[in-house]
């Protein structure tokens, strides 16, 4: 999928993870992380598929990644912040707000203060924030991303 995706074959890309959901469902079964992985990566296609399915995939990602991995680990922070995303982008933002700082607590600690993972989530906790008309909040979460991106060169 992630070739595809690359070379711009969205929907053969689509395509190629749902099948590779159904083999790794068949050989390692719904809870194993490599399958959380693959649902997640399936996100990056939302706008093929209706919000509800989006959102009921994303959250069986995380609840595989915290029964296997633990309520810390870095990838929960990843599906924690694709979860916000989506509920950003559609305007449930009162759920947004509820998991963008979780997202951001645990990237922080699993990645480090200066990651672009970090500056990620900040960038989208920033853009919630200026949806929400909270400027002030807003302007603090973006400048910390510029920060961390100027200190790493955006790596």
């Amino acid at each position: 999928g992630t070739l595809y995706r690359k070379q711009g074959r969205y929907g053969e890309a689509e395509k190629t993870l749902k099948r590779s959901l159904k083999v790794l469902e068949n050989k390692l079964g719904k809870d194993h992380p490599q399958y959380a992985k693959t649902l997640d990566q399936l996100e990056a296609y939302i706008g093929n598929w209706a919000v509800s399915e989006a959102e009921k995939v994303l959250k069986q990602a995380l609840a595989i990644r915290q029964r296997r991995k633990g309520p810390e680990h870095k990838s929960v922070g990843q599906s924690l912040h694709n979860l916000a995303n989506i509920y950003r982008q559609i305007g449930r933002y009162a759920e947004a707000e509820d998991f963008y700082p979780r997202a951001l607590a645990i990237r922080e600690k699993t990645l480090g203060a200066e990651h672009s993972g970090l500056a990620k989530t900040l960038d989208r906790l920033g853009d919630l924030y200026r949806r929400l008309k909270r400027f002030e909040a807003a302007e603090k979460a973006l400048l910390r991303a510029l920060n961390i991106r100027q200190r790493t060169k955006g790596e």
